[in-house]
């Protein structure tokens, strides 16, 4: 929560963190789309999100197995609605904006296991340095 330029701030750290992550750790097939978030499609808002900087950045990872593609993180600003809706103020009375990112750590693991398989030898170098040995009693099969 900040201001609008704070927020937006802090979500390009988070894409550039992201980005990161996928390209050189993980070494996904990824791609980004902007969505109009589920409470300004509610709202009839639809369309405002591109011209005010509210709105959702989806992650999806391709599925190689099907041909799909999974959503599997996303980022969002929510402008003011959040700050609004529960009346928080800045001491500055400037208008507060909110964001929020979802990490699900089980959707990046369908992401990475459905490209690079369970086979660590065919891992990224980057990844296996970080994930170390598999633990003694865990066997995929």
């Amino acid at each position: 929560m900040g201001t609008q330029d704070q927020v937006k701030e802090e979500a390009e750290k988070l894409k550039e963190c992201y980005t990161r992550i996928f390209e050189e750790i993980l070494e996904l097939r990824w791609r980004m789309a902007w969505v109009t978030p589920w409470f300004m499609a509610q709202e009839g808002k639809s369309g405002l999100s591109e011209m005010t900087g509210a709105g959702t950045v989806d992650y999806e990872a391709l599925l190689p197995y099907n041909g799909d593609w999974i959503e599997f993180q996303n980022l969002s600003i929510n402008g003011d609605k959040y700050p609004r809706g529960f009346n928080v103020k800045a001491q500055s009375n400037e208008p507060l904006w909110s964001g929020c990112s979802g990490v699900g750590l089980e959707r990046w693991m369908s992401a990475f296991l459905g490209q690079k398989g369970l086979d660590p030898e065919n891992w990224p170098e980057a990844f296996r340095e970080r994930f170390g040995e598999m633990p003694k009693g865990i066997r995929f099969l």
